[in-house]
């Protein structure tokens, strides 16, 4: 269920910021305080972009920070009414943001409607709050990726083996590793609203199961408090309000799952099994080809609830349309089911805010019309960008006096043995141990099916495509081999077969990372002369 609701929630997080949107007038009124052609600012407009810039940035209010802010009012005044931009607004990259904007926003607002806007907090709540604010507890934790893996350190723990013991198995990090997972004196607020809850819960020298948390599990050991002593009523009612926002945000979470799971649960998905093990070799959406299309049964059921169905095709369509970071997580059946889950459960909540006419709101418009405005101004900057002309000339020079910038990424060929269970990932281990062969082992248990014919050979490759696991393999030497690694549901047995070093790029080769190096740093003045 972890899983299902982290990837739905993925394809459904936009939480609704109510962006202040500056309107444009062409009517003369007495506090206008920049005027741009016919267009005009007024005290009020400013205003309210400048609370939401103090507001997000942290920055202390001066002259300077109002007169960059109007300056910047100004310039988008400039961009978006005072120039011809039809090139901008009919462009097929335009519309597919403002389709994607439109709803995005639509389900954040309802979101903020339907769920965010009915968190009750009560007065004992606030009160139990008060009271964690003003006391401080220490502690310490074992940390675990899954729930399997936290339910054998629990067991660990109970048969008397120490977080002293443990910590050095679990953490990276070294301090943690070696002081026992040790996190000192926090406060209600300060962290992982479940880590809290339960630390809160528990009495000195006592030992928690495993608690679900934003990261993955911890088992937790309350070391001390510390109370202060003295709390009034005037104290209370000075920070009652920061508390209930706090509580809030404590709820927001909880609420969702809540609320969309119970929508889940209506709506009564079915899986057609064969469709999706057939989808499943598809799920490279950015490679599509009608080749590939042309293999799948488009026309197939996917899946039905209880107020439609969705076809193969219907249903690749719209998981193409999720951003580059969603599609790579879905490698594995039980991410792809998620996956369809959340898209069907995302048109359900459109409807549905359509039918309680959302999107005619003046308040959803608003923040609308400021997004698309936005996007109009971030496109403008790019097209402006792409305008900075470069000679050749300028190009050889930077190239001479920077050659050490431009090197070639070093590659490494690996080979690879990606498993989902730690156990057999553990069993691999001992067979390579006791003199296995390693592409065999591939051939037979790795989950990349599209390796193991070559032994789980992935080919020469630039060690930045290997994301977080290549800080395993950057100094790794040829044929020692690693492992198990866990990233996240994946467990991985890997050694370096071939490595070729960074080298010397030739102008050439350096050409493009050059012009972008030049254009990145002639950007502002290029943007300012215009």
């Amino acid at each position: 269920m972890n899983v299902r609701f982290n990837i739905i929630s993925l394809l459904l997080v936009v939480k609704f910021f109510c962006y202040i949107s500056w309107q444009c007038s062409t009517n003369d009124t007495d506090d206008v305080i920049a005027r741009a052609g016919n267009y005009n600012i007024t005290k009020q407009d400013f205003i309210e972009r400048y609370e939401r810039f103090l507001i997000s940035t942290g920055v202390k209010d001066s002259p300077i920070a109002r007169e960059q802010i109007l300056n910047h009012m100004v310039n988008e005044l400039l961009l978006a009414k005072l120039d011809k931009n039809d090139h901008i607004i009919n462009s097929p990259e335009f519309e597919n943001a403002k389709e994607l904007s439109w709803k995005e926003l639509l389900l954040a607002y309802y979101k903020e409607k339907e769920i965010y806007g009915k968190i009750n907090i009560t007065d004992n709540e606030l009160r139990e709050s008060f009271v964690k604010v003003n006391q401080k507890v220490s502690a310490r934790h074992l940390f675990a990726r899954t729930l399997d893996e936290a339910n054998k350190l629990y067991d660990q723990v109970q048969s008397g083996l120490t977080f002293e013991q443990l910590a050095p198995l679990v953490f990276e990090d070294v301090n943690l590793s070696q002081n026992g997972g040790y996190l000192g004196y926090f406060t209600w607020g300060d962290m992982d609203p479940s880590f809290e809850e339960a630390a809160y819960s528990l009495k000195i020298g006592e030992i928690s199961k495993p608690v679900r948390t934003a990261y993955g599990y911890s088992i937790i050991k309350v070391e001390d408090r510390i109370q202060n002593p003295i709390l009034t009523e005037s104290e209370f009612n000075r920070k009652k309000n920061s508390l209930r926002r706090l509580l809030s945000i404590n709820k927001i979470k909880k609420s969702e799952k809540a609320y969309l799971n119970s929508i889940l649960n209506n709506l009564a998905i079915k899986f057609e099994e064969n469709s999706i093990r057939k989808l499943l070799k598809f799920t490279e959406f950015s490679n599509r080809t009608a080749e590939k299309d042309n293999q799948l049964d488009n026309d197939a059921t996917l899946l039905k609830y209880n107020s439609g169905s969705l076809l193969i095709k219907d249903g690749l369509n719209q998981l193409q349309k999720l951003t580059l970071s969603n599609r790579k997580r879905i490698n594995s059946e039980k991410m792809l089911r998620a996956a369809l889950e959340g898209l069907v459960l995302q048109q359900w909540l459109i409807e549905d805010a359509m039918e309680k006419e959302y999107h005619n709101s003046e308040q959803f418009n608003k923040v609308y019309d400021q997004w698309i405005f936005g996007e109009l101004i971030r496109l403008k900057k790019q097209d402006l960008e792409k305008s900075i002309q470069i000679p050749d000339t300028e190009i050889e020079e930077y190239y001479e006096k920077y050659k050490n910038r431009f090197l070639t990424e070093e590659k490494i060929n690996v080979q690879e043995i990606l498993l989902t269970s730690r156990n057999e990932a553990d069993k691999i281990i001992q067979l390579l141990r006791k003199g296995e062969d390693f592409a065999q082992l591939a051939e037979k248990n790795t989950i990349r099916k599209w390796a193991a014919p070559n032994g789980g050979i992935l080919g020469l490759s630039p060690i930045s495509r290997f994301g977080h696991f290549k800080k395993y393999l950057k100094d790794l030497p040829l044929m020692k081999t690693i492992g198990p690694i866990q990233i996240d549901e994946f467990y991985i047995i890997a050694r370096i077969i071939d490595r070729k070093k960074s080298e010397q790029m030739s102008i050439d080769e350096a050409m493009d990372k050059i012009k972008e190096t030049i254009r990145q740093e002639k950007k502002q003045q290029h943007f300012t002369d215009y």
